[in-house]
């Protein structure tokens, strides 16, 4: 577990010197100059939306086959009684059902239309008169 724990922490020690962040949702921070004063530019919305969407999907995946590998080890350890297998094939049906559901899901967004699963920022023409 310690070293887990130390390949996880060290090598963001090893990085504390890095200006700009450039990890998960780093486009939603504000932008910042060497001193660590906020500067002058734009945050998209669009992305922190995409961004927290994909975090979510990935999330939901790595749930659903952590439920996946606790309902196995529920069964492999029921010692022949019944309730407890068969309240780890439920909980193997549900996690496995919601996998399904979100796997499906995101397939079906990108095969209607890519861009419902991958938002950009839109342009209102200002060009155009408001009246009619």
């Amino acid at each position: 577990m310690l070293v887990v724990f130390l390949n996880l922490v060290l090598p963001l020690a090893a990085q504390a010197q890095i200006l700009q962040p450039t990890g998960f949702l780093s486009d939603c921070r504000p932008p910042r100059d060497a001193s660590g004063n906020v500067t002058s530019g734009t945050i998209s919305i669009a992305v922190c939306v995409n961004q927290i969407y994909m975090l979510s999907l990935g999330l939901g995946g790595l749930l659903a086959l952590f439920m996946l590998v606790i309902s196995g080890y529920r069964y492999m350890t029921s010692g022949g009684n019944a309730q407890q297998v068969e309240s780890a094939k439920d909980t193997f049906t549900s996690a496995l059902t919601g996998l399904i559901v979100l796997l499906i899901g995101f397939i079906l967004l990108n095969v209607i239309n890519p861009d419902l699963t991958n938002l950009r920022d839109f342009n209102l023409d200002t060009r155009l008169p408001l009246s009619f």
